[in-house]
């Protein structure tokens, strides 16, 4: 996700909760779970493999999986379970298996996110993070306990992962195509990336096509969806002549909040994900 080479991990280390919860994206509004239209507590598995790698990136083979958990809290809010486990195989012969775990709960009126995120690297805990970050009035602050203790400020306009869902798919039922925002998923690494958005033509439902023809066709065929590209821009990235995203998502964003196949562009290598299980949670009562 940023410049550093194969293996890297800072270069992955926020793909898996990107992955879902940017592709999944509504509008940051004081709604309960059981107002918050279209968004449905589901669990989600993506195989994932390599589509293309260019020679610099140094990357032979690549696969994984992504397995994704949204589940309504009540009243009070979402939470948000993903893991994602790769193994990138070096031109040179050398492999690494990347283990990232995410955890995070978002209340209903998207102001307050708790997270905690570990990434490893060949079983070896590398990084962790913990904290809670809190936007009103249009700024915003995050208190970090791990790796250390530490506060430090959000750029006005910052919207966490499931408010970004709920943006995505506020503005979609809409009619908009395109829409600006930034980020924050919760990571070590402290960055807020500003995400762009274009919105494609809404699609009818049974439309939509899946690499993997499974269970999962009979609740998505019933629905709508739209073709989406979100591109994420670290803005603290200094580059000559026009700036590049540090990454690209393209993806099927279904009315009822799950995305279904995408593909995610890195610029020197590029993943695609088919949605393989798709499982619908209950939704708890909220008074």
């Amino acid at each position: 996700m940023h410049h550093a080479r194969p293996i890297a991990t800072k270069k992955r280390a926020p793909l898996a909760k990107t992955l879902v919860l940017a592709g999944l994206g509504l509008a940051a509004l004081p709604l309960s779970a059981h107002a918050a239209p279209g968004l449905t507590p589901h669990r989600a598995v993506y195989d994932l493999k390599l589509a293309d790698a260019q020679d610099r990136s140094g990357i032979r083979a690549a696969r994984g999986r992504l397995a994704v958990e949204i589940s309504a809290a009540g009243c009070e809010g979402w939470t948000v379970n993903v893991r994602f486990v790769n193994q990138f195989t070096l031109r040179r012969g050398k492999s690494s298996v990347l283990d990232i775990q995410n955890s995070s709960f978002e209340t209903t009126d998207g102001q307050t996110m708790d997270f905690t995120s570990r990434e490893y690297v060949n079983g070896k805990l590398q990084t962790e993070a913990k904290g809670r970050a809190r936007i009103a009035g249009g700024t915003g602050a995050v208190a970090m306990t791990k790796p250390t203790e530490e506060t430090f400020d959000l750029p006005k306009n910052t919207a966490f992962p499931l408010a970004h869902t709920r943006r995505l798919l506020g503005l979609a039922r809409e009619g908009k195509t395109i829409d600006e925002i930034n980020l924050y998923e919760g990571s070590a690494e402290k960055k807020v990336f500003t995400a762009s958005s274009v919105i494609g033509k809404k699609r009818e439902p049974g439309a939509a096509k899946h690499a993997n023809e499974g269970k999962h066709n009979d609740v998505l065929k019933l629905l709508t969806s739209w073709p989406m590209t979100v591109s994420y821009y670290d803005p603290v990235e200094k580059v000559e002549g026009e700036q590049v995203p540090s990454h690209q998502m393209s993806f099927q964003l279904f009315d009822n909040g799950v995305t279904g196949d995408l593909t995610i562009d890195y610029g020197d290598f590029k993943m695609k994900g088919a949605l393989t299980h798709l499982e619908m949670l209950e939704l708890p009562g909220c008074e």
